[in-house]
């Protein structure tokens, strides 16, 4: 038997616009989720819902954007200082009686429809609305009134007050409640069962102007909601608002007490869901992975990999009813835990090579330090923090040491791997394994590393690796498309590099030397790069293209056949020759860095 099991990977941060969309780009069907989301008969007139396929950040990441229109656009609302107060954010403004609980969207895209008159709801109102959702199960409204009472405890602890005291404008809202509501009927109809959630990011810098003045991210309330909750900094040059308080409640009830690593699951799904703001250091993306985790023992499952989910989702359990469901709620302290192990038909411990199972100590133990402070300014490359995994090696074959590699470099998140030789203790060679990952997939790779080398032991740290901006490029050279990587420092091309598989096949194909095939490619690439065409040929060059084209034409002629001294010198010098002239003008093109570089 087995639960199915969500795991939100917020480490970029989370909205409830981005989760909602996230869980439609995984597949919950939005027409079913949209006549579900009617039954809320209050609100039923008052909303569209939009989504839309976007990219993000300079890596072009595809996530799907989820947009509520609401009939009242997005109103500014003066603040009553004397009767009132409010938990003000960086876009609205709220006011009125008793104390006005808000929050702002800087991931959300709030549409300027004709605006209405935004009504004023308090927990009680929004509570009664969700609860007489008939087209909506019990658990779903139960669960998404537990995310409001955490929000509306969370507000009024902030400004000192009764919860009762607490009047929604921004968190009550028509996008807000489709947001929160949607996402928890979203999982709903994946048939989640139990939901995890990694780390959050804290952030940095400070909001807009608002109603109380600028205030430092996290704003207060979403500060509040992450007590008890494992935290992470936030991405690097990251600065505004990563969390709203929409994103910590929903993570905060629905993952409470399952947060940090992912547990040991077979996903089969995957969605992207994506945040109205466009950061440019980091993609602002939620990402969530659906699938399966095998019942342990004390679970009343056999640890197998089947497919049989239980009746009903896990919140429904227990004492029931909307008393039992808050009681979940406030079980809000993280506890972390192994995921379950694996047993035979006998009850006894098994590993299992096709699934991987849990590293002892927890993954969580695991000792990588945190990255420290960066001590490198910026010079025109990106610095990122990774784990570097090494292990000495004198038992090794070389069959089992180049499989090894193979099988390593092939797993998620595996950024690179070598060896070097070394000399062990008792003066036999050996080698020593590196490996660079990010820190996220060191536990699986420090698994992997087990299973396929006979070592006992595994150095772990964390590294810096400073990289130059890199993109590729596609070179049409005289023997063929060749694809070239382009490295740039401050925007100026300082490094081109033909990929070698693609000019092997083209000096296998045409019989030609290798390096006469990299230096056209070369020399083509970074004419192209650089604005220049494929590298200035003029009349000069004509005479050594028409001999290097001639050269083509014998070499195709004698392929298959033994060259003859003649021939050999020939097609010697031609490339000789122009593989001299491509290096003298590539060094003539070279740019000149900037002052600093």
């Amino acid at each position: 038997m087995s639960t199915r099991v969500a795991f939100l990977d917020c480490k970029c941060g989370v909205a409830g616009d981005m989760l909602l969309g996230a869980l439609i780009d995984a597949g919950a069907s939005r027409e079913k989720l949209v006549d579900g989301l009617r039954s809320i008969h209050a609100l039923a007139e008052e909303w569209e819902l939009e989504t839309e396929k976007v990219v993000r950040s300079k890596g072009r990441i595809a996530a799907t954007l989820a947009r509520v229109k609401s009939i009242y656009g997005h109103e500014e609302i003066p603040v009553d200082t004397q009767r009132g107060q409010s938990a003000a954010s960086d876009e609205n403004k709220t006011g009125g009686s008793g104390c006005h609980a808000h929050h702002s969207h800087e991931h959300h895209s709030h549409a300027h429809h004709e605006h209405h008159h935004r009504p004023h709801r308090n927990l009680e109102i929004i509570r009664e609305m969700i609860m007489n959702a008939d087209g909506l199960p019990v658990s779903v409204r139960q669960q998404s009134v537990a995310v409001f009472t955490a929000l509306a405890e969370a507000e009024a602890a902030t400004h000192g007050v009764a919860v009762d005291k607490i009047h929604f404008h921004e968190v009550g809202a028509v996008d807000s409640i489709i947001d929160t509501v949607g996402t928890v009927y979203a999982l709903h109809l994946l048939g989640v069962q139990e939901v995890h959630a990694s780390a959050l990011p804290y952030g940095e810098g400070f909001t807009g102007e608002t109603a109380h003045g600028i205030l430092p991210v996290p704003t207060p309330a979403t500060l509040r909601l992450m007590l008890g909750m494992p935290m992470l900094p936030g991405p690097r040059g990251a600065a505004g608002e990563l969390v709203t308080p929409t994103g910590a409640s929903l993570v905060k009830v629905l993952a409470a007490g399952r947060m940090g690593q992912p547990p040991v699951f077979v996903p089969d799904l995957l969605g992207v869901g994506a945040g109205s703001k466009d950061f440019p250091g980091h993609a602002n993306v939620v990402r969530v992975l659906v699938g399966d985790r095998p019942l342990s023992s004390e679970e009343g499952g056999t640890g197998d990999l089947g497919v049989v989910r239980a009746s009903r989702p896990v919140w429904e359990a227990g004492n029931g009813g909307e008393d039992g469901v808050l009681a979940h709620a406030q079980r809000l302290r993280p506890s972390f835990h192994p995921p379950a192990g694996y047993l035979s038909e006998k009850g006894e411990p098994v590993q299992p090579m096709t699934v991987p199972s849990p590293l002892h100590p927890p993954t969580e133990q695991l000792p990588i330090p945190a990255p420290p402070a960066s001590a490198w300014s910026s010079g025109g490359w990106e610095e990122r923090h990774l784990c570097e995994l090494e292990a000495n090696l004198d038992d090794m074959t070389p069959e089992t040491a180049s499989f090894a590699l193979e099988r390593l470099l092939a797993q998620p998140g595996c950024a690179d791997v070598w060896y070097t030789p070394a000399v062990m203790k008792k003066g036999r060679p050996g080698l020593t394994l590196h490996l660079l990952c990010e820190p996220s997939a060191a536990p699986a790779l420090l698994r992997c590393i087990f299973l396929e080398t006979p070592t006992l032991g595994v150095r772990a740290h964390t590294v810096a690796r400073l990289a130059l901006e890199r993109d590729f490029v596609l070179v049409p050279t005289r023997y063929g498309q060749v694809r070239a990587k382009v490295g740039r420092m401050g925007g100026v091309v300082v490094n081109v590099k033909p990929e070698y598989e693609d000019c092997r096949g083209a000096a296998m194909a045409l019989g030609l030397p290798l390096r006469a095939v990299v230096d056209e490619a070369t020399r083509v690439a970074r004419g192209q790069v650089e604005g220049g065409g494929e590298g200035g040929e003029g009349e000069g060059r004509g005479k050594e293209k028409r001999e290097m084209e001639e050269a083509t034409r014998l070499a195709r002629r004698m392929m298959g056949r033994p060259l003859c001294r003649w021939t050999f010198d020939r097609l010697g010098k031609v490339w000789e020759r122009s593989s001299l002239e491509t290096r003298k003008s590539g060094r003539e093109r070279m740019p000149s860095l900037p002052p600093g570089s």
